[in-house]
């Protein structure tokens, strides 16, 4: 009988805004870290919520267990979202990305203050046998309505089995403080949002502040922030250079919080590392950046649609002064 062995949320402020695509990145690290990641593992639901207030209506996207679906497969299901360009893409041994791209069958007005989440569940599989789901980080980005992508990692969760020593993660570019939450399996049916939430307590996270790995190609260290948890300061962190859905370069910081000692938890429980974060400056001139190209772009198609329109009224007037001749 499968079990759940990962789960994901992603959350990201949509003030305002129109939502029409989303795009989820699952990182996939098998237990012994150690070949490939080749099976696709099987997505219990992916669901999408617009919360005003910590009120809202859920948008399920996918129910029940699908197994074995390839590359730009479709599925259309409950509201006709559509599942598409769903790939793996390998990043070293024993660990791989899935994509999965989500086409909303409506439009979502998201009002002033909304969050956008979703929610993945991850089933074991047909995979090989030392293939396990043993960590999930979520990537969640949203398109608008149009066509400009927006996203950054806002809720990273590490699924931990018994007694382990724990390095939860968080991407982003620019987070502020960070909080770990412990969850068991009610993880699956709570929001990451509520109440419910308990803060882990007791755990003396290493004082150490390490050194940031960097590059050309990595951010400067000025668009760091210090990074607070409940007990200790932030641990470490590093640069990397990825590429977002279109192409464009981006830059996230991926940051691990490294605990003295292991943490008792029981089996498929999950510690949630939760990141608040502010727009760092590469973030906002690379958004601003589109916005302007796309509002360009939408002025320039309106003045040759309106200079042709004039013409043909022009040309149409000409004409009939020469039939009244």
């Amino acid at each position: 009988m499968a079990q759940i062995v990962g789960q994901t949320t992603g959350k990201e402020k949509v003030a305002g805004r129109t939502v029409k695509e989303l795009a989820v990145t699952m990182r996939l690290v098998n237990s012994t870290g150690t070949g490939t990641v080749t099976t696709l593992p099987v997505l219990r639901n992916i669901t999408v919520k617009s919360i005003l207030h910590r009120v809202g209506t859920d948008h399920t996207i996918l129910e029940g267990n699908l197994q074995n679906y390839a590359v730009d497969s479709h599925y259309e299901r409950g509201l006709e979202a559509i599942v598409s360009a769903t790939y793996l893409e390998q990043k070293g041994l024993g660990q791989a990305l899935l994509h999965i791209r989500i086409t909303l069958p409506d439009v979502i007005n998201c009002h002033s203050g909304d969050m956008l989440e979703t929610d993945v569940s991850v089933l074991s599989g047909t995979y090989t046998s030392y293939f396990n789901v043993a960590q999930c980080v979520t990537d969640i980005q949203w398109v608008d309505a149009f066509g400009v992508e927006h996203g950054i990692p806002y809720i990273a969760i590490k699924a931990v089995q018994g007694a382990v020593a724990s390095h939860p993660e968080v991407i982003g570019d620019g987070v502020q403080t960070i909080t770990l939450l412990n969850f068991d399996q009610g993880l699956a049916t709570t929001a990451a949002t509520t109440d419910a939430n308990q803060v882990v307590t007791g755990i003396q996270l290493n004082t150490n502040i390490g050194t940031f790995n960097e590059t050309a190609d990595h951010l400067n260290s000025r668009s760091m922030r210090m990074f607070e948890t409940q007990t200790a300061r932030y641990i470490r962190g590093q640069c990397y250079r990825i590429h977002s859905h279109n192409g464009a370069l981006m830059h996230d910081v991926r940051i691990t919080l490294t605990m003295n000692a292991a943490l008792n938890t029981a089996a498929n429980n999950f510690i949630v590392v939760r990141g608040y974060k502010h727009d760092g400056e590469t973030h906002i001139r690379a958004h601003e950046t589109m916005h302007k190209h796309q509002t360009a772009h939408v002025q320039h198609v309106a003045k040759h649609i309106g200079n042709d329109a004039i013409s043909k009224s022009l040309n149409a007037a000409r004409n009939g002064a020469r039939h009244l001749r």
